[in-house]
């Protein structure tokens, strides 16, 4: 298809092959691969050793059977996390984790722009 426009226009699209291989990549992991999983919480990594002792304080808490110290402690805890939309195609390494969102906006501005694109050439080149 890519023949059949403007040398303009392919030129465009050449400078993006990178780009749609990796869609193409993307989209073979998440149609074939292992599904998106969105993870409901994350630890920054200098949170992490913090939120491993708490766990363990929580655990001894819950034995010694301090309801009201096990509840304080899992809040702390718990302010420990936060939501961030982050997604990987596949688990063999091969795929970055990315923003589920922000990568989202960055594919439709790239279709929008190749759309704009293609519509000035064809409306600059009646056939």
């Amino acid at each position: 298809m890519r023949q059949s426009l403007g040398q303009e226009l392919q030129k465009v699209l050449s400078s993006m092959d990178d780009w749609f291989a990796y869609l193409e990549e993307f989209r073979h992991a998440l149609a074939h691969q292992i599904p998106l999983y969105v993870p409901p919480f994350y630890i920054a990594p200098q949170n992490a050793d913090k939120y491993y002792n708490m766990e363990i304080s929580i655990s001894e808490s819950i034995t010694q059977r301090n309801e009201a110290k096990v509840r304080a402690q899992e809040r702390e805890r718990d302010s420990l996390r936060f939501f961030q939309p982050w997604i990987v195609g596949s688990s063999n390494g091969r795929h970055r984790i990315i923003q589920f969102h922000t990568q989202l906006l960055t594919h439709f501005k790239t279709i929008a722009m190749i759309g704009t694109e293609l519509i000035g050439k064809l409306t600059a080149h009646p056939t």
